[in-house]
């Protein structure tokens, strides 16, 4: 038992959309390395680490940039999936 939690906890909802993305890009990958030239490749793959990186700047941005303002943070900006109720005491 650690810091009261019994069991892990999973969310399959999550790990199904994981896996749903996941395993056709590793596929497309890898077929995509035998044919397209490995400059090329790098390429597309910084551009998509890139676009990444500034999707998590502008998303943190919003929500400091909306504490700040003392609205709190706007709904829109940070959303949180439910885990549902939670059980304690079960093994």
């Amino acid at each position: 038992m650690l810091n009261g939690v019994s069991r892990p906890v999973c969310y399959s909802a999550v790990w199904v959309r994981l896996l749903e993305g996941g395993v056709p890009g590793v596929i497309a990958g890898c077929l995509l390395a035998r044919r397209v030239p490995a400059r090329k490749l790098k390429f597309v793959i910084a551009a998509i680490a890139i676009f990444a990186g500034l999707q998590l700047v502008w998303s943190g941005s919003r929500t400091i940039v909306a504490r700040r303002s003392g609205n709190g943070t706007p709904a829109e900006s940070i959303r949180v999936a439910s885990p549902g109720p939670v059980r304690s005491g079960v093994n």
